[in-house]
């Protein structure tokens, strides 16, 4: 056998040897950018999901923070009309019309408060 005819022989599998070893190697790098954008998306949800869960936490506090403002409110406001109005009223300090005024003017700022708790 001669050399060129050893080359002849040998050429076709060097060929298919090269192109297999390209297919794989283009497989690889498309196989590994799919891999890291896969992760790369599960860290941005997990990160959004964390975000997410902090902002309705946060949410959730404010509203309960506002709840309890507008019932400290609402007690201070019948601890003063006990303390003050109810006592006046008995005692006869104050005219029936202010009473009667003040209960009104009490009773039309927190009807919607009381009827949001009561519900």
């Amino acid at each position: 056998m001669t050399e060129s005819s050893e080359h002849k022989r040998l050429f076709p599998f060097i060929k298919h040897r090269f192109f297999a070893m390209y297919g794989i190697s283009i497989l690889l790098i498309i196989g590994t950018f799919i891999g890291t954008a896969f992760l790369i998306d599960q860290r941005a949800v997990q990160r959004q999901e964390k975000m997410f869960n902090e902002q309705q936490a946060l949410q959730t506090f404010l509203a309960k923070q506002a709840m309890d403002d507008h019932i400290d409110d609402l007690i201070a406001d019948a601890r003063m009309i006990a303390e003050t109005t109810m006592v006046n009223f008995e005692t006869g300090a104050q005219p029936r019309a202010e009473i009667m005024e003040t209960l009104r003017l009490t009773y039309e700022i927190h009807t919607p408060e009381i009827l949001t708790y009561l519900y």
